[in-house]
């Protein structure tokens, strides 16, 4: 049978896996009629590519946006450079977003999770997404910015709408998120600069414009990338580990007889169901790879989720298995120089947010046949997950 690789196909956003398991034994370099793009679905293959940003080049167009409108073009972000430039504006931000830096946030964060979370101890019934998903990362992204908290259900409305780039009725919804939310950042950077100086991030991108380091798109572009990637992953991460703990009851029972293995468990769920499913990139030169030929200019869609998939890489990957030894091989999160600098903070979001769920509600169950999924090809999750509370 012809294999037909359409990611803008609802089948796919249910069940990738089969489709990614044939590309990876019988096409792992194809070429889809559909989105016009090759599509690399093995392990070495895609973490290659992540790593050789000379040949698979960010900067020449790729990312994991879909068709987001003009605005990104008018506010690059550093995901849309390569070097020299990128490797200057990440030596800026990186300690700014150091691990030790993010990981310091922990009594915060624990503290914004109880909080959210309170209001549900009596009830019988939540929705994962709506209620607390999507709010956690949010409101920990504008503390960190420097944005008011009272901002934060704004930002989550119009990072919803993008997350959902692909649904059939809204093929417009992702521009006008980005539009929203760059025109945002636009107002709030003007405002920011008579203010007093501070330690947030939006006050040392007021710096940066004024010493130089960056012209101010550049810095409204940091605010986007901040929004938009701080919030949107870790929010479907949270829902698909916990999808992931109720489909492997054996798994759920042995993480409540050792807690302490809860970061080795969510390492597993980003390998086996990360948020990521796809990035793309674009070709400097032409490439040779299993016997076919890519060209220069030509669009590469990297399959994350199937890499981190791979049984060349992974022993029975098919199987969710807390006490897998992965040692930092997934790449969930990505690989070389584009690696995503949030990395800490989204474990440390997970972690803390299962720590408390489970504390709670050991016995919960989420209910994904009467929750509502995101359409989009890049990212995958559940804009609405009910959960059933239970001890």
């Amino acid at each position: 049978m012809t294999i037909v690789f359409n990611p803008n196909d609802r089948d796919f956003y249910v069940a990738p896996r089969p489709l990614y398991k044939r590309l990876r034994d019988e096409a792992p370099v194809f070429w889809s009629e559909h989105t016009r793009w090759w599509a690399l679905s093995r392990y070495d293959d895609v973490l290659r590519a992540t790593r050789d940003w000379k040949v698979y080049s960010h900067a020449a167009g790729g990312g994991s946006s879909g068709g987001s409108g003009e605005r990104f073009r008018e506010f690059p972000f550093l995901l849309m450079f390569d070097p020299p430039r990128h490797t200057a504006l990440r030596n800026w931000i990186r300690p700014l977003l150091a691990p030790a830096r993010l990981l310091a946030m922990e009594e915060s964060v624990r503290a914004l999770t109880r909080e959210l979370l309170a209001p549900f101890e009596q009830a019988g019934e939540m929705d994962l997404t709506r209620d607390f998903a999507a709010r956690l990362p949010a409101i920990v992204i504008a503390d960190i910015v420097g944005l008011p908290r009272d901002d934060a259900p704004m930002l989550t409305a119009w990072v919803d709408d993008l997350a959902d780039s692909g649904h059939p009725e809204f093929p417009d919804s992702a521009a006008r998120a980005i539009n929203h939310i760059a025109d945002y950042y636009v107002r709030t950077f003007a405002a920011r600069r008579d203010r007093p100086a501070g330690d947030d991030l939006l006050w040392h991108l007021v710096e940066a414009v004024r010493t130089g380091v960056m012209p101010e798109n550049e810095a409204v572009g940091f605010g986007l990338l901040m929004t938009i990637a701080g919030a949107e992953t870790t929010t479907k991460m949270i829902g698909n580990t916990a999808i992931l703990l109720q489909q492997h009851p054996d798994q759920r029972a042995l993480l409540l007889e050792r807690p302490e293995m809860l970061p080795n468990a969510i390492e597993e769920a980003l390998r086996y169901n990360s948020t990521t499913h796809i990035m793309t990139r674009t070709l400097t030169t032409d490439v040779e790879l299993h016997g076919r030929t890519m060209r220069a200019g030509d669009t590469v869609a990297l399959l994350y989720n199937s890499a981190n998939n791979d049984e060349r890489q992974f022993t029975d990957p098919e199987r969710f298995d807390i006490t897998r030894d992965i040692g930092g091989r997934h790449i969930a999160f990505g690989g070389g120089i584009h690696a995503c600098l949030g990395a800490p903070l989204a474990r440390l979001e997970l972690r803390v947010a299962f720590e408390e769920i489970l504390a709670r509600w050991p016995g919960f169950s989420v209910h994904p046949e009467r929750g509502e999924r995101y359409f989009n090809p890049f990212t995958q999750g559940y804009r609405r997950l009910p959960m059933t509370l239970a001890r």
